[in-house]
This record gives structure tokens, sequence and C-alpha cells, in this order.
């Protein structure tokens, strides 16, 4: 159903002023989580500000608290969350990142025991349009182990997001996914709407195919989701998977998967560079770039193909827009969590 965006906006942000966040960091975290769902990216849109008010009152965020960045040398940043909203974390991973580019045309910057991040394109858009390469990974602190390894039964990884980006004379190219067949928002978005998901998605500890989002919330340990690529090709998320972990978790300090499960934060790992660094112009670049882009459109018939899409360079919608999607359970949970 369609809902007045400025409705959902006030509703959000009393929900989190109520519980002590300021108003003007609500309004920082509201608008982002509204963005997303303008943009089509409902699995990390409102429906995550219950998860927010759960994190702060377990307090896994600390609505008080900022980042703190500590400059290891010109080239490398670590960045400590402390347990801070994420949309402040990725503000500050941005401007380290960019300082890298504008010093010394390339860097390393990690984080650590971070709020909620969101979308990792939040944080490559502005590194792309400063015309940077970017690779990023991030992972959940050896928490939220819902994935299974390949040829695993038992869940043993997170849904660790990777992030590429690079800049193209038509906008940035972006390529944000999970390491698993579905990612998290994406399966809670499905449950929220009643809808089912296709056949090797969701397995159950015997490893039967589950179809039904709702059975993965409901029996929460006994249904998991499967590494990207499913029962025949996950070995190739699993690997991606693994590395995410190795960079995110341990190269950052943030932690990895283990027995001993981590603390409901995020935390990440991410290069950045010019193409000069190769002895590469700005302008020869882009003029590839843009010559990959039209030969990977060209059918090679006489009329063109929109057929082809490249990752990051379809329209956006107008921020401004005055209604978002939403399935009534999400707008029926806001209206609660306002009211008590």
């Amino acid at each position: 159903m369609l809902v007045n965006v400025e409705k959902i906006r006030n509703i959000c942000i009393s929900i989190f002023t109520t519980i002590g966040v300021s108003d003007k960091l609500s309004q920082l975290v509201v608008d982002d989580l509204i963005d997303n769902n303008i943009q089509g990216y409902s699995s990390h849109g409102v429906m995550r500000v219950k998860e927010y008010v759960t994190h702060i009152k377990q307090g896994y965020i600390i609505s008080k608290n900022c980042p703190k960045a500590n400059l290891i040398s010109d080239s490398v940043s670590m960045i400590e969350g402390n347990k801070s909203f994420g949309v402040l974390v990725v503000k500050e991973v941005v401007d380290h990142l960019l300082q890298k580019l504008e010093i010394n045309k390339f860097g390393f910057v990690t984080f650590a025991n971070s709020g909620h991040i969101g979308r990792l394109a939040s944080i490559a858009a502005p590194i792309t349009q400063a015309g940077g390469i970017i690779i990023g990974y991030l992972n959940f602190s050896g928490s939220g182990q819902n994935v299974i390894p390949f040829g695993g039964r038992t869940a043993k990884l997170c849904t660790n997001p990777i992030i590429m980006g690079a800049p193209s004379p038509d906008g940035s190219i972006l390529i944000d996914f999970s390491t698993s067949s579905y990612s998290e928002g994406k399966l809670r978005d499905a449950y929220y709407r009643n809808q089912k998901i296709p056949d090797g998605i969701l397995i159950d500890k015997n490893g039967n195919s589950v179809t039904n989002p709702k059975e993965f919330y409901e029996k929460y340990g006994e249904v998991f989701l499967t590494p990207l690529g499913g029962s025949e090709l996950g070995y190739k998320g699993f690997g991606l998977s693994l590395f995410t972990e190795i960079l995110a978790g341990i190269i950052s300090g943030g932690g990895a998967s283990s027995a001993k499960r981590g603390g409901m934060t995020n935390s990440g790992f991410f290069v950045t560079f010019l193409p000069e660094i190769f002895n590469q112009s700005g302008d020869a670049f882009n003029f590839e770039i843009n010559n990959l882009i039209n030969y990977l459109r060209d059918t090679g018939l006489k009329t063109s193909s929109d057929n082809v899409s490249i990752p990051g360079l379809r329209k956006k919608n107008n921020k401004k827009s005055k209604t978002i999607d939403l399935p009534q359970k999400i707008l029926d949970e806001l209206i609660e969590l306002k009211d008590t």
C-alpha cells in the first residue's frame, strides 16, 4: 500500500526521540531509511526501525556515542564505531576514504563496532563520484549466523555483503550484494509482504528446501539461508563469505564468526584507489569504461535493446517522492512502537 512519506517520517522520528535519541540524529537516521524505500531498497528501509529500537534497548546501539577514527598512516585509517548509529559511521568512513584519494590516490579504511550500516552503496557512491574505484566487505562481527557454509548443515556465517564500485561517464557502476542466496533484508521484506521465495534460498536442518520466509523467523535455528549459488554453486558464495570474514572481521578487529557469538554490530574493510596510480588518466579510464558499457549494451542488431542493465546505472527515484510502498504489517508495527 502507498503511504504518505511525511506521515511515516513523523511516526519514525517520534519513535526514536521517545527513547532518548536526539531530534537531529533521529531525523538523519529516518531520512536515510526513507530514502532507501524511495529508491526501491525496502530491505534497508523503515522496516529497520523496530530492529534499531531493539538494539538500542539491548545496548548494541548507543545513541549518544559517536565514531572515533584512528589514523594509522596517510593511507590507513581504523574507525571505532563505539556502537553509534551506522549513518554516523558511514560518514566517517567516506570522509577518510576521500582523504586517502586526495592525499595518496589510494588507501585502506576499516571500521568495527558500528550499528547497522545499511546499504554499502552509501559508502561507495561518493568515492566513485570522486573518480575512485572501491572494493569493500562487511560482516556482523561474528553475530547473525544464519547462513550455512557450502556442504554444511548448520548456520555459521552471516549474509556478509560485498561492494564494488567504479566511475563511468554515465554515473557510478555499483555492485552491492550479499554472499548468501538472499540478503536477510530481502527475505524479511518477503515475509512482511506474505510472499513465497524460490526453491534453494532457504533449507531446513534436514536439507529440505523452504519457500515460506515465515519459517525462517518463527523457526530460527532450524531454517537457514544458503550461500550465493545454492546447492550446486554455493561454494562460490561460501568462498566470498569466507574472505569477508577475514577482511571485515579479522583485519578490522571487529570479530569473525566463531562459537562465541558477536555483539550484533557491523565491521568492515574498504580499499580505494584512483586509476591514475596505474599510469592511466581519468579521461583515458572513462573512455575505456564507456567503450565497455556500449559494447555490453550493443546487441549487434539494427534496433537497440535495453535488456542489458549495468549495475548502479538505473535511474534513481526523486528523493522528494510523497509516498512509499509499505506493507500493512510494517505500518501497524510502527504505529504500535509509537504508541508504546
